[in-house]
């Protein structure tokens, strides 16, 4: 199962310069959840699990705009416990978010993030963190 914290709205912040593709009814190309880069944007939901659509930003239906990458502290090891990781996560993306904009988040927006599940995840991808 995928690791995910999730704040109250998807922030949007930057525009994508993925070139249009085709795929069923999303107008986007799968790709692996932790394998995303910034200035891309998602369509992701409980039916695309770990293999959201990657649309260009103009595509209206995108419900995730990734803005950041960094990493948790914990290595190749599997993450720590998940109240833990959301707390490491939350303070990279926050911060990332606020370099960005220039401006802390406000109250009506949110935050995504996933991070790799232990295993085969965490052996390949270590501590990446996933700012959406």
């Amino acid at each position: 199962m995928m690791r995910t914290g999730v704040g109250s709205v998807a922030v949007v912040i930057a525009a994508s310069l993925l070139p249009p593709t085709t795929a069923s009814g999303s107008g986007g190309r799968r790709a692996f959840y932790l394998a995303v880069h910034p200035r891309q944007c998602l369509i992701a939901t409980s039916s695309t699990g770990k293999h959201p659509f990657l649309v260009p930003c103009s595509n209206s239906k995108h419900n995730f705009e990734v803005y950041a990458l960094g990493h948790g502290g914990w290595g190749h090891n599997g993450p720590p416990p998940y109240k833990t990781a959301l707390a490491a996560a939350r303070s990279i993306c926050v911060a990332a978010f606020q370099r960005l904009t220039g401006h802390a988040m406000a109250s009506t927006q949110g935050w995504n993030v996933s991070w790799p599940d232990p295993g085969s995840e965490s052996a390949r991808y270590g501590d990446k963190i996933v700012c959406n």
